[in-house]
């Protein structure tokens, strides 16, 4: 679609109306009423055709308490991509891939696969089109990505992200899921980084008490799920807080030592 539809076009107008910005909410019930009247049966993919916004205008977000509001500044002078990704940026990123997925490895030349832009953290949990939150993508994996991504809890996901701190964000979502067992795969996402498991078990340097449950699958592997039985301190900086912990404790391990004379 090269050009806005008429519903795009609509929501551009309200946004343009409210110089202020709406939330998403508000966008929704300001077509419900006159002179657009849409039913919520119009109004069912709403959330996407927000995204697709980017194409043609520059949205900006401005975020207000736990509320969000999008604000339009101005006609976009080159019209992105059905992806949202401009078309330099794009052929940098599959030019970058030399062919192959960045998931199971196949290749054009030798499979005969589609690759596909993808953004490594979705726009939707607050990623951005920088190139380092792209890849190139099959259209089987990226399928599979976006159709596992969809179940998990967006609003979740965005909270956890806006956190900068790698403890911090493993800790919100142990806290949002107190009590129940968080797969593996929700902590890696909201970590970020291969080493999660041993930022998980230093949390426990703050008296949080995690039990890991580990289980074989049917397929013979096996998996571990998280659970978080106790919360414990959120000082203003996790990590710092940790890294001073430890380096105490080497501290006194060291003059222990020297005590013994080892």
């Amino acid at each position: 679609m090269k050009r806005p539809s008429w519903v795009h076009q609509h929501i551009a107008e309200i946004l343009r109306s409210h110089p202020a910005g709406l939330t998403y909410g508000e966008v929704r019930s300001v077509l419900q009423g006159p002179p657009y009247s849409y039913s919520p049966s119009d109004q069912a993919h709403l959330d996407r055709r927000m995204r697709d916004l980017r194409r043609w205008w520059n949205i900006r977000k401005s975020r207000h308490g736990a509320s969000v509001r999008y604000i339009i500044d101005g006609v976009r002078q080159e019209v992105l991509e059905a992806d949202g990704v401009r078309g330099r940026i794009r052929a940098q990123v599959l030019h970058e891939a030399r062919g192959r997925c960045a998931m199971c490895g196949q290749s054009v030349a030798e499979h005969g696969i589609t690759l596909r832009i993808d953004h490594r953290t979705p726009l939707a949990w607050g990623g951005s089109d920088d190139i380092m939150n792209l890849q190139a993508l099959c259209v089987r994996c990226k399928h599979g990505k976006d159709e596992y991504f969809a179940s998990i809890d967006g609003q979740l996901m965005r909270t956890v992200l806006a956190r900068t701190g790698v403890h911090e964000r493993l800790a919100t979502v142990l806290s949002a899921r107190f009590g129940q067992e968080i797969e593996s795969t929700l902590l890696a996402l909201a970590a970020d980084q291969e080493d999660w498991h041993k930022r998980v078990r230093e949390l426990r340097y703050l008296r949080w008490e995690i039990t890991p449950i580990r289980r074989k699958l049917r397929n013979g592997r096996h998996a571990t799920w998280y659970r978080l039985d106790r919360e414990g301190r959120w000082p203003d900086d996790m990590t710092r807080e940790i890294r001073a912990i430890e380096a105490a404790r080497k501290r006194e391990k060291r003059a222990g030592a020297e005590d013994r004379g080892d």
